[in-house]
């Protein structure tokens, strides 16, 4: 599995997550787990611009 893949899987387990502290009263909880998936949607669109970059380099690499 790539590293999107990866953060992908850890969105989808953050949003299960989210799901069950609908349950729970705990503010300091759900505060974390909003951080969480605020952290993990940005390293997300970090990776996929990192993708980006490698795939970039890689193709300029090879026209030298």
């Amino acid at each position: 599995m790539d590293i999107i893949g990866t953060v992908s899987t850890a969105i989808t387990l953050a949003k299960r997550l989210r799901e069950i502290s609908k349950n729970i009263e705990d503010a300091e909880f759900k505060n974390l787990l909003a951080d969480l998936s605020n952290e993990l949607a940005d390293l997300k669109l970090e990776a996929a611009t990192l993708k980006e970059r490698i795939v970039s380099l890689q193709e300029e690499n090879a026209l030298l």
